[in-house]
């Protein structure tokens, strides 16, 4: 994807994160666990959270599969455990050692 495709990609997620939380996204973050991440996930798909967790599972082994190693070193290490065991197996061994 080219520098403008991900400036753009960026721009829309943080209009959809504003626009749920009523707030700027910009440079903040909340912390919550694994059941609070699928039913969040489930709620914006529309689906159970049984397959958000899949789902979301699919996009970490795609972010795994395409970043520099110690880009998804930086993802992994800030996400909380239960979320973190989604990463790809080898990936969630490492984080953890």
């Amino acid at each position: 994807m080219e520098p403008t495709g991900r400036a753009e990609l960026a721009a829309s997620v943080r209009r959809s994160t504003a626009s749920s939380t009523g707030r700027p996204s910009e440079g903040s973050a909340e912390r919550f666990d694994l059941t609070a991440f699928a039913g969040r996930i489930a709620g914006r798909a529309g689906t159970d959270e049984d397959a958000a967790l899949r789902e979301a599972a699919a996009v970490l082994e795609v972010l795994d599969a395409s970043l520099a190693p110690e880009l998804m070193e930086h993802v992994g290490a800030a996400l909380p455990a239960d979320i973190r065991a989604l990463l790809p197996v080898d990936r969630a061994a490492d984080e953890e050692g």
